[in-house]
């Protein structure tokens, strides 16, 4: 296996790195000043979570078309092994985008301009939240990465946001002047790289922390799954970790280079941890989300975002590592576990399910497939 070029200098020059491809189809469109079909995309990428192609200018059609195969590296079997860890584990998976990917991102004090500069996680923290969740639940069901997978649509789609974003960083004159360039460029190449790490590697460490156990062929299968998802997305080939344990040195890495406290970080984490204790069921318990941050996010992230010391509520960790043994040695099929999922899974899942995602955006919708895995009612398919 070839020694990976993961050195401070070679992520430097990722900071200076984007996307070249989605952006030359974006930056073609802004310059032939089409301000009729710019509107027309940027409106189609905020209103609906799948592309739909013939709504869309020639240009982005092209593109969407030279993105849309996996890579002739991807192994579907694989792939297969990832959704199935992902259909056992799904809910955790998810918490653990509230209490450590999340968290681990705004602790990177310059990758996290890029969501304070357009506002839009910090001011409405609901919404964002509720489209990456979405775009995890869509790429990870069963068959979400195959041709009639919603998967890779919406990493299309994320994929032309983030050059229509870094268009209008780069060239508005509004948010060119806020533009400070010892970030590197927005949302460059090592940034995507630790988002992606973000939902491939923090997921299985949180499953780790929380006892669960997961196979080295699993671990392996998950990080693969999301390598494939990165090359939809456009993150360079020289950055997707071969195994898991490659990624966590990756990730370790890009997370040594880019802890940072700044008022950004902390301002996003603020968003964050209001939103999760306005949703608690019991209002002595508004202390635990901070808690599991720290605990599965780390000290480091923990201290770098300004997040207090554990309170009485670290004493909780150890109940719900029993609780989480206990399901593990039952069936699936048993009554604790029917009741567990139905109890806390449905309330977390229907809680992101009934966030308002703003205007005319489509609600966030929870395949059939997982809904039925997971024993949720119907509706959270399709609350708004």
């Amino acid at each position: 296996m070839p020694v990976p070029p993961w050195t401070d200098a070679f992520l430097d020059s990722m900071r200076q790195v984007t996307d070249p491809l989605a952006d030359e189809a974006v930056g073609e469109l802004f310059a032939q000043s089409e301000v009729e079909a710019v509107n027309s995309l940027m409106h189609e990428l905020l209103r609906n979570d799948q592309l739909v192609p013939e709504r869309f200018p020639p240009r982005i059609q092209q593109y969407l078309k030279e993105t849309s195969q996996l890579p002739a590296w991807a192994d579907t079997q694989k792939i297969k092994l990832a959704e199935s860890l992902f259909s056992r584990h799904g809910i955790l998976i998810c918490a653990a985008l509230f209490f450590s990917s999340l968290p681990t991102c705004y602790a990177c004090g310059k990758g996290v301009q890029v969501l304070h500069l357009t506002a839009r996680l910090e001011t409405d923290p609901k919404r964002r939240i509720a489209e990456t969740g979405q775009m995890i639940l869509d790429v990870m069901q069963r068959g979400g990465l195959s041709g009639h997978g919603s998967g890779i649509r919406d990493a299309q789609k994320v994929r032309l946001m983030h050059a229509a974003i870094r268009h209008l960083i780069l060239h508005h004159p509004r948010w060119q002047a806020q533009w400070n360039p010892a970030w590197g460029q927005p949302i460059n190449q090592e940034d995507m790289a630790g988002t992606l790490l973000s939902f491939s590697r923090l997921p299985l460490n949180t499953l780790d922390k929380l006892g669960v156990k997961v196979t080295a062929e699993e671990r392996d299968a998950y990080n693969h799954a999301w390598n494939v998802i990165g090359h939809i997305m456009g993150l360079r080939s020289e950055l997707h970790p071969a195994t898991s344990a490659l990624a966590q040195e990756l990730g370790d890495l890009i997370g040594r280079r880019n802890y940072q406290d700044c008022p950004e970080g902390r301002a996003m984490t603020a968003a964050l941890l209001e939103m999760m204790r306005k949703n608690m069921p019991l209002s002595f318990l508004k202390g635990l989300p901070c808690t599991m941050i720290r605990y599965l996010s780390g000290a480091q992230v923990a201290d770098t975002l300004g997040l207090p010391p554990d309170n009485w509520t670290a004493k909780l960790i150890g109940l719900i590592h029993k609780l989480i043994a206990l399901v593990q040695r039952q069936e699936r099929s048993s009554w604790l576990f029917a009741f567990l999922v139905r109890r806390f899974g449905r309330d977390f899942l229907e809680t992101m399910a009934l966030i308002e995602r703003g205007g005319q955006r489509a609600p966030f919708n929870i395949p059939e497939t997982l809904r039925q895995e997971w024993q949720l009612n119907p509706q959270t398919t399709n609350s708004h």
